[in-house]
């Protein structure tokens, strides 16, 4: 019996969260003896013509999808598909998707944070576009708020993958900072762009500035220096 094709469609704009849940995701494909086809999706307006190609080209029996924000979902009616990860506030309704619980990243966060005898923190944001960014961000606010701590916000203006740009953006609110300050940043990229630019801003980490990122990425976090204290999340089991 022919095996059944499996279409994979990625995002390009985290190599991480995709190679970690391609892991787990190949190793159910294996035992469940599919064939998988993968392609990649990045930002762009024309990236839903490109997903539609994609169907055309490799007629799957089924597909995951991490692609949402750029296609449709509804463009995959008929095919049995599961999201990856995608915004929980825009999802249609009927759908069937994985997600990971924000929230509960942000609290681990917080209590490393308190857990450090921080009493002034900051949050940095990865713009308003991203559900994850923001749920991460509500959830931190609550934390603090409920105990008794201090919070300034800022949501980068960039998407994280333009370092310089954000780190000039990061450089000059840190600086104004109350210190020393616990700041949660929501993923790991962001989390690299914080501690370069408090160095260049000329402040002292861990000692006037504790870090926190999310994702757990091994060659991010063990490249910054100091290395960055970060929230696993369980991709591959997703």
């Amino acid at each position: 019996m022919k095996a059944k094709t499996i279409l994979v469609i990625t995002r390009a704009d985290n190599p991480f969260v995709t190679r970690t849940w391609l892991k787990g995701f190949v190793r159910y494909a294996r035992t469940a003896k599919w064939s998988v086809e993968m392609d990649a999706c990045s930002f762009g307006r024309h990236q839903e013509r490109r997903v539609k190609g994609m169907l055309r080209y490799f007629n799957p029996a089924g597909v995951v999808s991490s692609c949402y924000e750029e296609a449709n979902p509804r463009i995959f009616a008929g095919i049995p598909h599961v999201l990856f990860d995608p915004p929980l506030d825009r999802i249609p309704q009927g759908e069937t998707y994985v997600s990971h619980d924000s929230s509960h990243s942000a609290a681990l966060a917080a209590g490393e944070l308190f857990r450090l005898g921080k009493r002034h923190f900051a949050v940095v944001g990865a713009g308003n576009r991203y559900s994850w960014s923001r749920c991460r961000m509500d959830a931190f606010r609550s934390q603090i708020a409920a105990h008794g701590g201090t919070l300034d916000e800022l949501e980068l203006a960039r998407h994280w993958s333009d370092g310089i740009a954000i780190r000039r953006q990061i450089e000059s609110w840190l600086k104004a900072l109350p210190r020393p300050c616990g700041v949660f940043a929501v993923n790991d990229h962001i989390a690299a762009a914080v501690i370069s630019a408090a160095k260049r801003a000329g402040l002292r980490v861990p000692d006037e500035l504790a870090v926190v990122g999310v994702d757990n990425d091994e060659d991010i976090c063990g490249m910054s220096s100091p290395t960055i204290t970060s929230i696993a999340t369980d991709w591959e089991k997703g």
